[in-house]
């Protein structure tokens, strides 16, 4: 008789479980839950006000995949000159930072994405705030008012949810990829990511979904004895997925170093840290990178090893394997880190 791995069993348990649908907060009732959990309030603010997110050199070309730079982001694999960081509120129990994407040129002054990320540093609650365009806001005004006055074009708590953060945001609240990372080498600048350049973050740091919407949130860290990734952070991969599936591909089929960072995707699907950015930080290319003179990861050299990348597969066939429930390959373990708050 086949053995059945507690993931399966948990999978195919779900699989059978009637559906319950989720009580769902205002965007009101949201804001004063993670008011309370955090400690700190989300304030107005002005996106304009922000650091400029430096590109480094560019090819001149307007906003769109014919722009390369040398400090693309990894959210939508995109160069996105006038885009603004800032940290709104920064003390030793809580940290709010808001990022404002022009996604146009010329820059207009207003934007095309406003989130926001509220985190406790004390019990790792963390709130996502989300703003895209609609019919009412083509192009989204600088001047932002607090979510906690429940106004558009801030979206409700459950439509943020269905975005799905915590897919990407999987080891921590904030991802430190060059793009923003970056800010901290420039000199004199205003705001800096949380982290920058800190090898050791997101490792034991706490973290926890608050509201209604996101209960159902749950992350993972992913271990493999040995493994170099493992060696100064979590690899995070959680109980979300959606993105970048390509049913047309071998399952479990490992990332070469041929591969086009722009296009990587698996037959299982899902993005992260273990299924995604593991891969993307340690390939000899960058998507829409202007000169792939080094790589994302392994900080000490930022040099193309090929050894680094196959500790990324190793690491991502165990996250793949896991969340499609099957048996983890020998000197793999998962386990929960990160679920809802309290």
């Amino acid at each position: 008789m086949s053995q059945v791995t507690p993931t399966a069993a948990f999978f195919a348990l779900a699989a059978l479980a009637p559906q319950v649908t989720l009580a769902s907060d205002t965007l009101t009732q949201y804001a004063q839950k993670c008011d309370a959990a955090v400690g700190e309030t989300v304030p107005d603010f002005d996106c304009n006000a922000g650091e400029a997110v430096p590109e480094g050199r560019d090819n001149g070309k307007p906003f769109g995949f014919s722009r390369f730079c040398d400090w693309p982001n990894v959210l939508n694999h995109q160069c996105d000159p006038g885009s603004k960081f800032q940290v709104l509120k920064d003390t030793d129990r809580a940290t709010i930072v808001a990022h404002c994407r022009t996604k146009r040129t010329p820059n207009d002054g207003q934007f095309g994405d406003i989130a926001v990320i509220q985190y406790s540093k004390v019990n790792g609650a963390t709130c996502f705030y989300q703003q895209l365009p609609s019919t009412a806001f083509p192009r989204l005004p600088a001047k932002v008012e607090a979510p906690s006055k429940g106004n558009a074009p801030w979206y409700s708590p459950k439509k943020t949810a269905d975005i799905q953060c915590g897919e990407c945001h999987d080891n921590g609240p904030f991802i430190r990829s060059p793009y923003l990372a970056h800010l901290a080498d420039v000199p004199r600048a205003k705001y800096t990511l949380p982290g920058s350049h800190n090898t050791s973050f997101n490792d034991t740091e706490p973290y926890a979904f608050v509201g209604d919407d996101f209960k159902n949130w749950k992350a993972y860290k992913v271990e493999i004895d040995g493994n170099t990734c493992n060696d100064c952070h979590r690899m995070g991969v959680s109980n979300l997925t959606g993105h970048d599936q390509d049913s047309s591909l071998t399952a479990g089929a490992p990332v070469g170093e041929t591969a086009n960072p722009c296009t990587v995707k698996s037959s299982e699907g899902g993005s992260g840290t273990s299924r995604m950015f593991g891969i993307l930080a340690t390939l000899p290319d960058q998507c829409q990178k202007l000169h792939n003179l080094h790589t994302w990861m392994i900080p000490s050299t930022y040099r193309y090893r090929k050894a680094n990348l196959d500790a990324a597969n190793q690491i991502r066939d165990c996250a793949l394997k896991w969340a499609t429930g099957q048996s983890l390959p020998a000197g793999c373990k998962v386990t929960l880190f990160a679920k809802s708050y309290p």
